[in-house]
C-alpha cells in the first residue's frame, strides 16, 4: 500500500537523513524487513530529505496515514508485500518468497494451457519452489550462454479466479559459460606496398572503443595465493594461502557457490562449497573476507593425501539482498577495505547496490533475473609435506671408535638409504583409504567369510532339526523279562 500526500512521522523508529528520493527510503525499508528489525511501514518527506522507518504498520498502531495530510509527504506499508529472489542453477532453478502475513496458495509453471509443475503452500511465511529447466517447460534460448526463461504464476487464495493478489514471475537465468572477452580497439593501422614498404595510416594513440552503446559486463577471475598474498604455483599439502574471486564492472552483489578441487590426474573432484553457498569442508576453508569487489576464502591445500596437480573450479552468481549465506556468518571476518556494511543501516546494503522498480501502481507481472558465471583458476601442484626435522637426527649407541670407523666407512657424496618400518595399523589404514584395489580385496574377501559362516551355521541347524525329528519319530522299546522255571513247577502247571 502507497499513499501520497500524507503519512505518519511522529511514531517512526528510526529517522535516517540525506535519503535522495522515495523509492530509495522504500528500498531501505524492504532491505530492513529481511535481516533486521523488520520494517513494516515507512514515510518520506522529500521537503527535508528524511525517511521515517517503522518497526509496525499502520494496523497494528490502529493508525491511518491520512492522519496528517501534507503534499510532501508520500507513505508506505509492507504488510501486503512478497518479496521474491531467484537462485539459477546448472539444471533447475530456486524461487524464494518472504511474506509479512501467512501465504496460502501455490506456484506453477504452464506451457499454453498446461500445468507443468505445481507446488502448494499451506499457511507460510517463508517458502520456496524448484523448477527444473526441462520438466517444467522453461525454454533455453540457443545462444553462446545457456540463457532459459519462463513464466511462473504465484495463486494466492483457493479460489480458480484471478484476484488482484495474483502474479505473474518472468524468470530469466544467464549461464555463462565462459567470461566475457576484454574491450578491444586498433591502434596502429599499416599500408603495404610494393617491395614492403610500409605507410603509417594511424597514430599511436589507442582509440577507446565506446561501450555506451552496450552496458558493461560484470567480469570474474578466481586466483589462488600463497599465505604471502602473492599468485602461487607451488604449495605443499597442509599449507595455508587464499582462493580470490575478484568482480569488476559490477553494480550488484554477488555469492561464491560450487567451488571444487579437481585432480587433474586422477579426475576426481573434491567439493568445498555446496550450490547454495554454504561450506561443506570446514577443515579446508578456515574463515571468508568479503568485499564490494572480491570475496577472500582462506584455505588449507588439504583434502589430497599424495602429490598431484589440482584446478579448483567456482560459480559466481549475482543478487541483490541476502548474498551471504547464513550458514557461513560464523566464518565471516571483517575486512579493511570493505565496505558491504556500509550504508545508512548497519546491516543493509550499499545505496548503488539496491534494487529499483517502479512506483507507478501495484504491478502483477514482476521480472526476476539471475547471472550465473564460471571461473577457473590456473593449475596449481600439490607437493607431499615436508618431513619433519627430527627424523634425520639419527643417534645410534655406538662407542667413539664405532663412530670413526663409520666416519671413514661414508665418505661424501655417498647415498645413505633409510628404511622406515610400517606399522600394522598405517599398512591397514593405507589399504583401506589410498589402494582402491586393496580394499576391494579386503572387502571381498570378508564377504566370503560372511557367506561360509553363514553356510556352516545353516547345515547346524539343519543337523539339530534332524536329530531332533528323528528322536521324536522313533517307536518306543518294550522292556521284556524272561523267567526259568524249574521242571517240577513246570509239571505242577
Amino acid at each position: 500500500m502507497r499513499v501520497k500526500g500524507g503519512g505518519l512521522k511522529s511514531v517512526s523508529d528510526q529517522l535516517i537523513q540525506n535519503v535522495r528520493s522515495t523509492e530509495e527510503c522504500e528500498q531501505m525499508c524492504v532491505v530492513r524487513s529481511r535481516i533486521a528489525d523488520p520494517c513494516r511501514s515507512y514515510t518520506y518527506d522529500n521537503s527535508t530529505m528524511e525517511c521515517h522507518l517503522m518497526w509496525s504498520s499502520v494496523r497494528m498502531l490502529g493508525r491511518s496515514p491520512l492522519e496528517v495530510l501534507k503534499p510532501n509527504l508520500f507513505h508506505g506499508d509492507l504488510d501486503d508485500c512478497v518479496n521474491f529472489s531467484l537462485k539459477c542453477r546448472e539444471n533447475n532453478l530456486e524461487i524464494k518468497a518472504s511474506s509479512m502475513r501467512m501465504f496460502i496458495g501455490k506456484m506453477m509453471t504452464k506451457k499454453s494451457k498446461k500445468i507443468m509443475c505445481e507446488e502448494a503452500y499451506q499457511g507460510e511465511y517463508d517458502f520456496s519452489s524448484k523448477f527444473d529447466f526441462k520438466k517444467c517447460g522453461l525454454d533455453e534460448k540457443k545462444t553462446k550462454d545457456s540463457t532459459y526463461r519462463g513464466m511462473v504464476h504465484v495463486k494466492e487464495g483457493s479460489t480458480s479466479l484471478v484476484t488482484i493478489r495474483d502474479k505473474m514471475l518472468q524468470v530469466n537465468c544467464h549461464l555463462h559459460k565462459s567470461m566475457p572477452s576484454e574491450e578491444q580497439s586498433l591502434s596502429v593501422q599499416m599500408n603495404v606496398r610494393e617491395n614492403n614498404k610500409t605507410n603509417r595510416v594511424m597514430s599511436d594513440a589507442v582509440v577507446p572503443t565506446s561501450t555506451s552503446s552496450s552496458p558493461s559486463t560484470p567480469k570474474f577471475s578466481l586466483k589462488v595465493l600463497g599465505l604471502d598474498s602473492n599468485e602461487a604455483d607451488t604449495v605443499h599439502i597442509g599449507d595455508f594461502g587464499w582462493i580470490v574471486l575478484n568482480v569488476r564492472n559490477s553494480a550488484e552483489d554477488f555469492t561464491v557457490t560450487n567451488l571444487v578441487a579437481r585432480d587433474v590426474i586422477s579426475g576426481r573432484v573434491l567439493k568445498i562449497i555446496d550450490e547454495d553457498g554454504c561450506v561443506l569442508r570446514r577443515d579446508i576453508v578456515k574463515e571468508i573476507r568479503k568485499t564490494d569487489n572480491y570475496v577472500k576464502l582462506k584455505i588449507s591445500f588439504s583434502g589430497f593425501r599424495r602429490q598431484t596437480e589440482v584446478v579448483y573450479h567456482a560459480m559466481v552468481e549475482t543478487c541483490t539482498v541476502g548474498c551471504m549465506p547464513k550458514c557461513n556468518l560464523d566464518m565471516m571476518l571483517p575486512e579493511e577495505e570493505t565496505n558491504v556494511h556500509s550504508g545508512p543501516l548497519s546491516l543493509d546494503l550499499p545505496r548503488h547496490r539496491m534494487v529499483r522498480r517502479s512506483l507507478a501502481g501495484e504491478p502483477r507481472e514482476l521480472e526476476l533475473t539471475s547471472d550465473v558465471y564460471k571461473v577457473t583458476g590456473h593449475k596449481l601442484t600439490l607437493l607431499n609435506p615436508p618431513l619433519p626435522q627430527k627424523a634425520f637426527d639419527f643417534k645410534p649407541p655406538l662407542k667413539l671408535q664405532e663412530e670413526e670407523g663409520l666416519q671413514e666407512e661414508f665418505q661424501d657424496g655417498d647415498v645413505i638409504v633409510v628404511k622406515h618400518s610400517t606399522s600394522l595399523m598405517s599398512s591397514v589404514k593405507t589399504c583401506l583409504v589410498d589402494d582402491v584395489t586393496c580394499m576391494l580385496t579386503v572387502i571381498l574377501g570378508a564377504t566370503q567369510m560372511f557367506l561360509m559362516f553363514s553356510c556352516v551355521l545353516i547345515m547346524y541347524c539343519y543337523y539339530q532339526q534332524w536329530r531332533f525329528y528323528r528322536e521324536l519319530n522313533r517307536p518306543p522299546e518294550h522292556n521284556v523279562q524272561y523267567y526259568h522255571k524249574p521242571p517240577e513247577v513246570i509239571g505242577q502247571t
